[in-house]
């Protein structure tokens, strides 16, 4: 799931608010009526917008100590307003900008490095403040930011260090990753709780070196100190903070671990039922155990199934045989070898002949498995005894058909292919691309093309192209000029891509067309030069002039 980005664009409302802020006052109206400024910060802080953050920050250097102060409430007040997982988008909102920063904004933009010493003097929010600049366009003012936070340690300054640790500048990276290092300890586990979406996002930036700090925390919190934290973290809003203290809460030594396994075996969330069936294999061998493991094998999703079988199979390999000879018919692929891989170890199982017996004895969901099985188990005189399953009535059968017959002999008569590219089933059709993606031009373009014409769906007739598309670019060209002139609007772009990468990669290859292929593109080229550029149709004729 994307993380939601905070609102780029100030609304009207709020924006007339920044613009009354920075108005000047008259004398005699700042005389008699005050000064307007604190009202309008509270409605400011009442909006909600956290794009306004940038606005409100000089004023908090005004010689007004109440207008400094409420800026800086404001200032938390909307910094609360972004959730965890959104600070990485709001540090580089505060970096980018947008189009109207120029005239509103330049007052942020000119702060100084010596700004930042005044910022870190005050005695209210100044962890805010500072988290703030650290998120400055200039590289200076973020670093000298980032040093003033470093003697901030109240676990507001967290936030900022961590995103700090991704910044594309490699000596604020270092003292970021410095600062981060020393405040992993227990006395900072909560604050960590907190801004665990920061520390998780690390594991998928691209700069420094962040597996360490990720590795860190995660120890951190398996420690008996931080346990009493991770039952706030398993029911977070945020999906990867309950993965993370899962498998943390699993992978300790903490107390009720049984029914905690017990509980994320039954969580609404795949992931953590993998996490519970991954803990398995550093748990002892109970009958309780067992119990709940031969549970996860009935899980209705295939990566749980996959983690319960193989820890099954290596913690209770006296009994396993059963499982795993059921697991041979599971739909999954990676489900049925992890199966075959043990029963091959074992040699109780002539997988073969066990998947022969049942494609001759299943029907439906059973047969296309076994089918399958067979294509992974079988050998090369085995497809004809596939085929006999390619007219069957059921989609997947005659998917798995497919995808058996090209993994046994992948020389088999293309016809079976070709028909299953004009199949009504899309799984069909895929199969049977995929059959003949590498034989493409064994097969050749018109009988590509005789199986275009017979495709009743756009789907089909596209992935037909996706196949002609992949000839040399003389047996291409001229089906996809003809394919064009499709009714279907999907099917003519899908043409118009495939002959646009074949143009762009025309010169890869000097060959020239043969006889036949230039005269069959001057008679497409008569026939369809509206549907092509004049400058491609003077070049073709050029091309095949000679031939």
């Amino acid at each position: 799931m994307p993380i939601p980005q905070p609102q780029k664009q100030l609304s009207p409302a709020t924006r007339d608010l920044i613009a009354a802020l920075y108005r000047r006052l008259e004398l005699l109206e700042g005389f008699f009526r005050g000064d307007p400024r604190m009202e309008i910060l509270r409605k400011i802080g009442e909006a909600g917008e956290p794009a306004a953050i940038p606005d409100l920050l000089p004023l908090v250097l005004t010689r007004s100590s109440d207008i400094a102060r409420a800026a800086t409430r404001v200032i938390e007040r909307l910094l609360e307003c972004i959730k965890p997982a959104e600070y990485s988008r709001f540090d580089e909102y505060l970096r980018v900008g947008d189009i109207d920063w120029k005239w509103r904004r330049e007052t942020w933009a000119e702060l100084r490095v010596q700004d930042v010493k005044q910022f870190a003097k005050l005695p209210e929010g100044a962890a805010s403040l500072l988290g703030v600049l650290s998120c400055h366009p200039s590289g200076y003012l973020r670093e000298s930011a980032l040093r003033e936070l470093g003697n901030i340690k109240s676990g507001a300054e967290l936030p900022f260090l961590l995103l700090r640790v991704n910044d594309w500048v490699g000596n604020i990276r270092e003292i970021a990753r410095t600062l981060v290092f020393g405040r992993i300890q227990p006395e900072y586990a909560s604050a960590f709780l907190k801004w665990l979406p920061l520390v998780l996002r690390l594991r998928v930036t691209r700069r420094g070196k962040s597996d360490e700090i990720i590795e860190r925390v995660k120890e951190l919190f398996e420690s008996a100190e931080a346990a009493h934290l991770l039952e706030a973290g398993r029911t977070s809003e945020d999906r990867l903070t309950r993965r993370f203290c899962y498998e943390a809460s699993l992978g300790g030594r903490h107390e009720g671990e049984d029914a905690l396994l017990a509980r994320a075996l039954q969580d609404s969330d795949f992931h953590i039922r993998v996490i519970a069936t991954r803990a398995f294999k550093n748990r002892i061998r109970s009958a309780e155990n067992q119990k709940m493991i031969e549970a996860a094998l009935r899980s209705h999703f295939s990566r749980v199934r996959y983690e319960a079988l193989r820890n099954y199979a290596e913690r209770y390999p006296e009994v396993a045989e059963a499982e795993l000879t059921r697991a041979l018919l599971d739909p999954n692929i990676s489900i049925r070898e992890e199966a075959q891989f043990y029963l091959n170890k074992t040699g109780t199982v002539n997988l073969r002949d066990f998947y022969i017996e049942n494609v001759a004895a299943s029907s439906g969901k059973a047969l296309a498995s076994s089918l399958a099985g067979l294509g992974e188990t079988g050998r090369k005189k085995d497809a004809a005894l596939v085929s006999n399953h390619l007219a069957a009535q059921q989609p997947q059968v005659r998917a798995a058909a497919l995808r058996a017959i090209a993994k046994l002999d992948p020389g088999y008569d293309a016809t079976i292919f070709l028909d299953g590219l004009c199949d009504g089933s899309a799984k069909v059709g895929r199969e049977a691309s995929v059959g003949l993606r590498k034989h493409v031009n064994s097969v050749g373009g018109r009988k590509l093309w005789d199986a275009f014409l017979q495709c009743k769906s756009p789907r089909a007739k596209r992935g037909v192209l996706f196949l002609i598309g992949r000839l040399s670019k003389w047996e291409s060209l001229g089906f996809l000029l003809q394919a064009l002139g499709d009714p279907d609007t999907s099917v003519a772009e899908a043409a118009a891509r495939y002959k646009a990468r074949l143009w762009r990669r025309w010169n890869r290859s000097f060959v020239p067309p043969t006889k036949s292929q230039a005269e069959n593109l001057r008679a497409i080229l008569e026939t369809h030069e509206l549907l092509i550029a004049p400058e491609e149709k003077r070049q073709l004729e050029n091309y095949v002039k000679d031939c």
